[in-house]
């Protein structure tokens, strides 16, 4: 055999290699509800990945034989070929080239390309793949009988359930033909998403929160209940980092018609606290054996970073709840082409997207927060940010947080992406 015919055997054996590994990831990153889609919509090689699929070991045992035939094929021509060019320090060398262009081509790139592309490469690779199968039957059947008489000695786990992306794209395809609605899709997205959320994720800073000291008179605290439309107010011992309790409406015109000299500390029921990086599952268990409808977020220092209430838990869910004592407030305007005005309190993930800015280094959650890192303080009215795409005014700010911010794209007639969360115009 000359070098040439060398060179093209070895060029061949490493596209083999590429096409076992990427098959081997392709069958494994494989999105089954998708290809059944397919398969009912009448394609036949999706019938084909299914039904292979279905003999997933027979599948992986024919891949894994097939690709190790290739690879040790392809070092030992490299090993000749070098040889032959180099003399003993070919070996050497062979080894390292070989060795390389296995880990490039034959194995990380083409894993890379099937892991994105799955569905494609198992539909393209199907045909040839399912002849190999049938060569290599008589081998596979010998593994097959291995790992079942394995499996009797260490015991098989069977495991019949579907991964998160496969229950997802159920539910995207029953939204698009009209089996459910979008909010019904909404929610059970974010059942799912549910214990990937932690406290830090929906609590209200303590900037917002509205708190009554325990030395009130009768008509602070009454007129506090009034002008805030909560139900239940924090009490704190001279400063909000010092929460001793949780005052109810009921209770304190309850005790008007009984004493009102009755101490307000005396009144108040007992409050729990939640570390902030704690997960909202943990959350809900707090409430629950507490029987409470609020508990104190705090740091890891013990400070108080705000409160979260059973509301916010359920707004996680099912999406914002508004009362009639709610003052509806838009997060989104567009008040002209190109300009709009973004409430400071906007999530961070909710609007800049929008602008065509990443938030997955932002550590911010906020849109007033955001512009506080950047200028290193917190702004005030006129402050003014220039990016690439667009710029940021501040309208209206007080000396603890920003309240209302102008965006203006730079290009008067693009459009901010919508999402419709609190959005007008």
């Amino acid at each position: 055999m000359n070098l040439n015919a060398y060179i093209l055997a070895i060029i061949v054996l490493l596209g083999l290699s590429a096409f076992f590994s990427a098959s081997e990831t392709a069958f494994t990153s494989l999105n089954t509800i998708r290809v059944k889609k397919m398969a009912a919509d009448g394609n036949r090689k999706a019938k084909r990945v299914l039904d292979m699929a279905d003999q997933y070991e027979r599948l992986l045992s024919s891949i894994l034989v097939g690709n190790n035939i290739v690879n040790i094929t392809c070092a030992s021509l490299g090993t000749v070929l070098f040889v032959e060019l180099m003399g003993a320090r070919g070996i050497t060398v062979s080894t390292l080239v070989i060795t390389i262009g296995t880990l490039i081509f034959g194995e990380i790139s083409p894993k890379t390309i099937a892991k994105e592309r799955a569905e494609s490469v198992a539909l393209a690779f199907s045909g040839p793949l399912y002849g190999i199968m049938l060569i290599l039957r008589p081998v596979t059947a010998v593994f097959a009988l291995l790992q079942n008489a394995l499996g009797m000695l260490f015991g098989n786990q069977e495991d019949g359930g579907i991964t998160e992306d496969e229950l997802m794209t159920i539910v995207d395809e029953a939204e698009e033909f009209g089996n459910i609605e979008a909010d019904e899709r909404e929610l059970i997205r974010s059942a799912m998403q549910f214990d990937d959320r932690i406290v830090g994720d929906i609590y209200t800073p303590r900037v917002h929160v509205t708190a009554v000291d325990e030395t009130a008179d009768v008509e602070e605290v009454a007129a506090l209940f009034q002008s805030s439309g909560f139900s239940r107010l924090p009490v704190y011992h001279e400063t909000i980092d010092n929460i001793i309790g949780i005052v109810h409406v009921k209770d304190f015109y309850g005790m008007l018609l009984q004493d009102e000299n009755l101490p307000l500390r005396d009144l108040a029921k007992p409050v729990g606290f939640i570390m902030e990086n704690r997960d909202l599952a943990r959350l809900m268990t707090a409430l629950q054996k507490d029987k409470s409808h609020m508990v104190v977020v705090t740091d890891e220092y013990g400070g108080t970073v705000g409160i979260v209430t059973m509301e916010d838990l359920i707004e996680e869910l099912v999406g914002d709840i508004w009362d009639e004592y709610d003052e509806v407030q838009a997060l989104f305007r567009k008040v002209a082409p190109g300009v709009y005005m973004i409430n400071g309190q906007a999530e961070v993930e909710d609007i800049l997207p929008r602008f065509g800015l990443k938030t997955d280094e932002i550590e911010a959650n906020t849109v007033g927060g955001w512009l506080t890192d950047i200028l290193g303080r917190i702004p005030r009215k006129g402050d003014e940010l220039a990016l690439d795409a667009f710029t940021v005014r501040v309208e209206r700010a007080n000396p603890r947080y920003v309240e209302e911010l102008r965006f203006v794209l730079k290009r008067p007639h693009a459009t901010a992406v919508p999402t419709g969360k609190h959005e007008e115009g």
